[in-house]
């Protein structure tokens, strides 16, 4: 079978330290043959050493700064000599939930976000929500979208 796209995106230095390097680990040991791709968002805490930083990680194949991923939302073009393959998923790890979105439409990958905030928009949109607590998400997500983590 074709090999996996899987999409991680993160807005934050704090998330591409805490979620996102912790992340791809674990889908590097657990789904070795899939690709690995981390694409920054926008973030006014940016310092500019994010895409240096995921690089020497070693643990992406494809990296996006958030330059290029507003390009990539705003155009629909990828940068040269990147491209998606068929399958994938999104996952999404912080910031606006509106992101995630424009990807999953624009590649037919399925999304998933991670959730730890009380703001929650647009969950129809998202198969899975990864949650710290199911209680303090129930009543605004369907119980079936939450998994607790």
């Amino acid at each position: 079978s074709t090999p996996s796209d899987i999409v991680i995106m993160a807005n934050s230095p704090g998330e591409l330290s805490a979620f996102a390097i912790p992340v791809a680990s674990q889908f590097k040991k657990k789904s070795p043959d899939s690709r690995l791709i981390l694409i920054l968002t926008p973030c006014q805490y940016a310092s500019g050493m994010e895409v240096e930083f995921a690089k020497n990680k070693n643990l992406f194949d494809v990296i996006l700064s958030s330059e290029e991923y507003k390009k990539l939302a705003l155009t629909g073009k990828l940068p040269p000599n990147i491209s998606f393959t068929k399958n994938g998923l999104i996952l999404y790890l912080g910031g606006d939930l509106l992101h995630p979105i424009i990807l999953s439409k624009r590649f037919g990958f399925k999304a998933y976000a991670y959730l730890a905030g009380e703001h929650v928009g647009m969950t129809g949109q998202f198969e899975k929500f990864f949650v710290p607590y199911k209680e303090k998400f129930e009543k605004r997500i369907p119980a079936s979208k939450l998994i607790e983590v």
